[in-house]
Formats: C-alpha cells, sequence, structure tokens
C-alpha cells in the first residue's frame, strides 16, 4: 500500500481484469509470490479454483516473472479450458500425478486444445489465466 510502484501495478491489474471479466468492478483475493529456483522440478498440475473460496469460477490470475525466464527454463504450461472442469480434481488425486496412467499426466486426451507452453518469458511479461 506504501510502494507507489506496486499500487500502480495493483490498480492497472484490477482494470485490465475489470475488462477480461467485462465487470466494472474487481477486487483483489490475494497476491502470492512463488519462488521456482532454476532446476527446480515441475509443479504438478492443478486447478487454481481449489484455493480460492469462491462459488464461481470467474477470476482470474497474473502470473508475472520476478526475472527473465529462458525458453528452456522453467516453463509456464496451462490448458485450455481446465478452469471449468470442476471434476478432474475430485475424481483425480493429485497424489496420482505420478503413475504414468494419471489422468493428471493425460491432460491432451482430455481437452480439445494442447497445453499452452509461455515461454521464454521476459520480465516485463504476464500471463493471464482463469
Amino acid at each position: 500500500r506504501k510502494l507507489s510502484n506496486v499500487k500502480d501495478l495493483a490498480y492497472s491489474l484490477g482494470e485490465s481484469a475489470s475488462i477480461l471479466l467485462d465487470v466494472p468492478t474487481v477486487r483483489l483475493y490475494q497476491d502470492s509470490v512463488f519462488w521456482k529456483r532454476a532446476g527446480d522440478g515441475p509443479t504438478p498440475w492443478h486447478v487454481d479454483a481449489r484455493m480460492a473460496p469462491f462459488d464461481t469460477p470467474h477470476f482470474l490470475t497474473f502470473w508475472i516473472p520476478l526475472q527473465s525466464i529462458a525458453a528452456d527454463g522453467t516453463a509456464l504450461l496451462f490448458c485450455s479450458k481446465s478452469h471449468s472442469d470442476f471434476a478432474l480434481p475430485y475424481w483425480n488425486n493429485i497424489e496420482d500425478a505420478i503413475r504414468d496412467d494419471s489422468e493428471w499426466n493425460r491432460l491432451e486426451n482430455r481437452y480439445a486444445d494442447p497445453p499452452v507452453h509461455y515461454m521464454p518469458m521476459n520480465i516485463s511479461d504476464l500471463t493471464v489465466h482463469s
């Protein structure tokens, strides 16, 4: 609240979110920093909606790198339209993702569009997903 650059960024992201969601106003639910170092293993497939206590899939997540990430760096992969697949995490235990036959490891068969790979990314880049 006291760092003007951070405050300006928050307001800009809020304005972008209201345009993307086609609503007059939005509210920031939380901000988080996830630190992935070079060489860290992949983050298991997950659904962000399970972490938010809302009765709607209509929210956005902005991913903003704090350093440049090379094309062969720790990748961001998204499955388009997976935000509306509420059955995936309830019928397929995330702990089973380590098994080769897990539904989590066959997402390309579950969704019509292939996973989207967002690399490389620079400090000025961001991704938005719901």
